[in-house]
């Protein structure tokens, strides 16, 4: 009978993760996020950190996507800001252009980079954001909308 009941248990949280991703509301993303859309608006700690890889070109600036030209080859996308964490999206050009996810983390009063790994595409939403934070990558697009995304090459 323990068994049973350890069995339901781990279905119905199950189902309530299922649910709490769905709806944007999932623990591991639990709390107030606050997005921007400029990177002048992350501390200077965190941009310095960013800066560190070379300059980087605001949200709807031009950036080179090639391995050629003067421009830079990255380009802000978005961050979103909690308590004690920051999450910040980067395009980057090149042969192998994508968009990493980067996260900081506030320890000791200081911010401290924790590393970034590359996602699928920039996320569009603050649900897509938690996503994120919680799964590793963006949700799938929907059908309709694979058909209209187009990378850049």
């Amino acid at each position: 009978m323990p068994l049973k009941f350890v069995g339901l248990a781990l279905a119905a949280a199950a189902l309530w993760c299922g649910y709490a991703h769905a709806q944007g509301q999932a623990p591991c993303a639990a709390g107030k996020l606050k997005l921007s859309y400029r990177q002048s608006n992350l501390p200077p700690a965190v941009l310095r950190m960013m800066l560190k890889e070379g300059s980087m070109a605001d949200r709807d600036e031009d950036y080179s996507d090639t391995d050629e030209g003067n421009l830079p080859r990255r380009r802000f996308s978005l961050a979103a800001a909690g308590t004690d964490k920051i999450f910040v999206a980067v395009e980057h050009g090149g042969i192998a252009s994508g968009v990493d996810w980067f996260t900081f983390s506030l320890a000791a009063s200081r911010w401290v980079s924790e590393g970034s790994r590359p996602i699928a595409r920039v996320p569009a939403s603050e649900s897509e954001v938690r996503w994120v934070i919680c799964n590793g990558n963006v949700p799938p697009l929907p059908v309709a909308d694979q058909q209209n995304h187009v990378r850049r090459w």
